[in-house]
């Protein structure tokens, strides 16, 4: 298994409805439900937004280094729709 990259986040209730904690390699992010969203967390949904919009932020930028090619910035933005319900 040496070719395969394992992640693990360990995600537990907080005790407040509707919010939990996640952590990974020592770190914590406090996630609120959609369907509850806090001013002082991100919800699931834009957790998971995050995660698709800055793998392609650095995996463009690594490849840009690589390849030679200057880049001054790169700036992501993802929106995603679901029904309510």
């Amino acid at each position: 298994m040496a070719d395969v990259k394992i992640d693990r986040v360990k995600s537990s209730n907080s005790g407040i409805l509707g919010r939990a904690l996640s952590e990974a390699r020592g770190h914590r992010v406090v996630l609120d439900s959609s369907s509850r969203p806090q001013l002082d967390a991100l919800t699931n949904s834009e957790a998971f937004l995050a995660g698709v919009s800055s793998c392609g932020v650095t995996l463009i930028e690594m490849h840009a280094k690589e390849s030679g090619v200057p880049l001054t910035g790169i700036t992501v933005t993802i929106e995603g729709a679901r029904r309510r319900g």
